[in-house]
């Protein structure tokens, strides 16, 4: 059961969390939700995205192991 406590604690803890603005890498201060919404998307695409070329066949010498299907009755 909810009750005015536990309602006061979540509201506290939704303002405490919220994200007012952020610094944004040209050292300007941004608080339009927008803008925000852009540059978190856009930081976590530089952070989890790579634009370098990836060698396909470097792989190629190393030793995977396998199950065989001898010894399997």
């Amino acid at each position: 059961m909810n009750t005015k406590f536990v309602n006061t604690l979540t509201k506290t803890r939704r303002r405490r969390n919220r994200i007012y603005g952020l610094f944004l890498p040209n050292g300007s201060w941004y608080s339009d939700d927008n803008i925000l919404q852009v540059e978190a998307v856009s930081f976590y695409k530089s952070l989890f995205c790579s634009n370098d070329s990836v060698e396909l066949n470097a792989l190629e010498d190393v030793v995977v192991p396998r199950l065989s299907s001898e010894g399997v009755t």
